[in-house]
């Protein structure tokens, strides 16, 4: 079978032997059909036209499936499916290349961006893992494409970035600080807004904080304040913290809950008791920057703050104290601090675009750096079980790093549109949320079962042993899709 579209908004289908037309045209678009392509195996055919949409055909049916696909706001010039059949990548003159899941005929990713003007032609490679886009603007890109899905987004409507996240204890909602001075909780299964937006700083939030009960929400501001938020009322607590002579940039609870610590672009730490709202001692100085990052340990005897000046310092809680000299090793602002679960280790990143991953015992580094990011790194989490840790970036992406073998796992997560201010594990880890000054909270499926699932369902085979030496090389190979043969 041959399928052709025509200026006439029709497709017809030819019998190849005959050189006949396979029963009357498809007929569905309002304008010009620019692009063809059959889904692997010939039982769907996928059409992109001049009216901007793109129609799933059933070719033994000859109808439409489901709904058109509507994304993109110019031409649709080009289709390719990948070669599993689970996704279809359209190229069009608004100068940009979505990915569409075949199961849900949704978008998977927000659209592809790099090209600077129309794009012509779109086609992956037999591995399925790599699409190439050819453009008018006389360039080819090639696209990472391995799958790496996120759950959904949320799209809240502001007119600010989003800076800071927090997933409560229990993984149920979700906490955004905004640059337009308000904080939002979501829900994270339905994905609404819980309630009104929290409104009491005068200045952008930059972080926030659930205290480990889930009553309390500690929220950092330009306005150089911490206020103190009931969850379950969305209530201000008390008045606002002042002490800071300059912005809020980070909060932390504490394990226990009693204490609070923030840290300023003043360069200080304040230790805060949550319940009287007072001021443990003095403020705790040491940088010689602003503070850009805040992390307790998970034992709470420790805090770990960043500063522009480079350097981290460890804090001795009981006595506000440095435990040691300044951690030096970055070559740039040091942006992000993170604990493993554990205790043991520290990670830090910086506009160094390097990540260095630090053993407490010892305080010392471990070799060698993860570099990855083409910018910045802004934000930093790992995993509840400490096995993976989360970067995002200024470049617009985050990346997925093996703790153990501080390798790259798979592609960096595209999506965002703009730099990447904050990353959050759910406390099951099987959601990585991640918040761009492009307005939008992405929530992206990290759980490795789901992956699993998806991808028996998809390629319908085990992993070759090749695939698997590549992604389990440490593991015996064996069977992931029960229901089909392992490869010889």
């Amino acid at each position: 079978m041959l399928a052709s579209g025509s200026d006439d908004k029709t497709i017809i289908l030819w019998d190849v032997n005959t050189h006949e037309p396979i029963g009357q045209p498809l007929t569905g678009h309002s304008g010009s059909v620019y692009s063809l392509a059959f889904r692997p195996g010939g039982n769907m055919l996928a059409s992109g036209s001049n009216d901007n949409t793109i129609i799933l055909w059933d070719v033994n049916t000859r109808e439409p499936i489901d709904q058109a696909l509507r994304g993109h706001f110019a031409r649709v010039s080009s289709l390719a499916f990948s070669p599993d059949g689970s996704m279809l990548a359209s190229g069009s003159y608004d100068n940009t290349v979505i990915l569409w899941d075949m199961d849900t005929h949704q978008r998977i990713v927000q659209p592809l961006r790099g090209h600077s003007n129309w794009i012509y032609s779109v086609a992956f490679h037999p591995d399925g893992k790599t699409l190439a886009s050819g453009s008018a603007d006389n360039t080819v890109i090639l696209w990472g494409v391995e799958m790496r899905q996120r759950a959904d987004q949320l799209l809240l409507g502001h007119s600010g970035s989003v800076n800071s996240l927090a997933f409560s204890p229990d993984g149920k909602t979700l906490a955004s600080g905004y640059y337009n001075k308000t904080i939002i909780f979501s829900d994270r299964n339905s994905h609404k807004t819980i309630g009104q937006p929290l409104t009491g700083h005068s200045g952008q939030v930059l972080s926030v904080a659930f205290n480990p009960a889930g009553t309390i929400l500690a929220s950092g501001s330009d306005d150089q304040t911490v206020i103190l938020w009931d969850v379950a009322t969305q209530q201000m607590i008390g008045q606002p913290l002042t002490g800071h002579s300059g912005p809020v940039t980070s909060v932390a609870f504490g394990p226990d809950g009693e204490i609070l610590v923030s840290g300023g672009a003043d360069g200080t730490l304040m230790l805060w008791d949550v319940a009287t709202h007072q001021l443990i001692g003095q403020p705790l100085a040491g940088h010689s920057g602003p503070i850009t990052s805040l992390a307790f340990s998970p034992d709470g005897v420790m805090i770990a703050s960043g500063s522009d000046d480079k350097t981290i310092i460890l804090w001795d809680v009981n006595t506000h104290k440095p435990i040691s000299q300044p951690l030096t090793g970055h070559t740039d602002k040091v942006r992000s601090v993170a604990f493993s679960p554990d205790g043991k280790t520290l990670a830090s990143g910086g506009s160094d675009q390097t990540i260095l991953l630090w053993e407490m015992k010892a305080r010392q580094l471990i070799d060698p750096p993860m570099n990855g990011h083409s910018d910045l790194i802004s934000s930093l989490a790992f995993s509840p079980d400490g096995k993976i840790l989360a970067s995002g970036s200024y470049d617009k992406t985050i990346i997925l790093w093996d703790v153990h073998t501080h390798e790259r796992i798979g592609q960096p997560l595209t999506g965002h549109t703009g730099a990447v201010y904050d990353v959050a594990f759910s406390p099951d880890g099987k959601i990585l949320a991640s918040g761009s000054i492009d307005h939008n909270i992405l929530l992206w499926d990290v759980d490795a079962q789901s992956w699993l699932a998806k991808t028996c369902q998809r390629a319908s085979r085990n992993f070759t042993r090749a695939e698997w030496t590549q992604y389990f090389r440490d593991k015996e190979y064996r069977k992931t899709c029960e229901q089909w043969p392992l490869e010889p």
